[in-house]
């Protein structure tokens, strides 16, 4: 089923133009957890494990130019004493561009490689060329407490279109007058987005809508909540990340209460400031249901923010980190 019949069935017939626009193509990927007895090949997509490193490199450690989540306070960390970090992901990008993505802008070949403490915020995010350089596999270091040494999951990369979340701003939303409770499509930046444009049970049906357009692997059993993706729409948690992408790291005042009210003259400011500034949605990693997966915080999900041009220069230097749970 193509996106305008899904829209027609979903009984959202007057917004098709308007919800086609809005659409993007996402890379999601689909994750099985690898046996013991199996070994990945070297350089394959993953979460969890150990990386795959270039000659040279080393693993990753809280002192080699970590970042944190936009907000985050120093005085809640619980640092753990290890130096190293624990590793997250390792995203081939030769295995994504197989998929033909039109305009995806990522590279067409090497390696995204991710570290995160999901107690401290500490992060950071590594892209290595491949040519002409030799892969190591891995072990865990000696100071990675064993609850830090995840297990590996292989990742398949599969295209997806994804909409935007469509609701309150979830910083205070629900609590503190009308027009903090104007749900908007707050991460969309389209200029024909209005506030409040669907109804009730409008807003229900496209829900329902965003979910019907899962690829059909997903429909068929897979956890709705095992949501890893390269590009597209994020699966927004609490509150939408790209304005808060743009105040972060700038003189731009950073008031929740006032992002949470679309209509306010300082919110639409900072919209235009970030539509220009193109921010994209460059990987989501989610916890992972069942006895196998791993859980980050209360089911929460890991998210990098990259602008346009910063994605097509292969700058990954300025991405923005953040964490969300439930």
């Amino acid at each position: 089923m193509n996106l305008r019949d899904a829209i027609d069935d979903a009984g959202l017939s007057r917004h098709a133009n308007f919800l086609e626009r809005l659409a993007k193509p996402s890379i999601r990927l689909i994750a099985s957890r690898v046996a013991e007895s199996e070994t990945l090949p070297v350089g394959a997509s993953r979460t969890d494990g150990v990386p795959d490193l270039p000659e040279g490199t080393t693993w990753a450690c809280r002192s080699d130019g970590e970042t944190r989540p936009a907000g985050w306070d120093a005085r809640s960390d619980r640092s753990s004493p290890a130096s190293s970090l624990p590793f997250l992901a390792q995203i081939n990008f030769a295995e994504v561009a197989a998929l033909n993505v039109p305009d995806s802008n990522l590279p067409l070949d090497g390696l995204l490689l991710v570290w995160v403490d999901t107690d401290t915020g500490a992060c950071q995010l590594r892209y290595t060329t491949v040519e002409g350089i030799r892969l190591r596999p891995t072990t865990f270091p000696d100071d990675l407490p064993e609850e830090n040494r995840y297990p590996a999951h292989r990742l398949v990369p599969q295209t997806e279109i994804t909409l935007p979340y469509y609701g309150v701003h979830g910083t205070i939303g629900g609590g503190i007058g009308d027009r903090y409770n104007m749900p908007s499509f707050f991460d969309s930046l389209d200029p024909g987005s209005v506030p409040g444009m669907l109804t009730d049970e409008e807003a229900g049906r496209y829900k329902q809508l965003r979910s019907n357009i899962a690829i059909p692997a997903i429909r068929r059993g897979m956890p709705e909540s095992d949501s890893h993706r390269l590009l597209g729409h994020a699966d927004i948690i609490q509150n939408p990340m790209i304005l808060d992408c743009e105040v972060n790291g700038s003189d731009f005042p950073y008031d929740f209460t006032t992002l949470c009210d679309v209509k306010d003259p300082l919110t639409q400011r900072l919209i235009a400031r970030a539509r220009d500034s193109e921010w994209t949605l460059l990987l989501q990693i989610d916890s992972v249901s069942g006895a196998d997966g791993m859980m980050w915080g209360d089911g929460g999900t890991h998210y990098w923010w990259i602008k346009r041009a910063d994605l097509l220069r292969r700058d990954f230097s300025a991405v923005r980190y953040d964490l969300q749970t439930g």
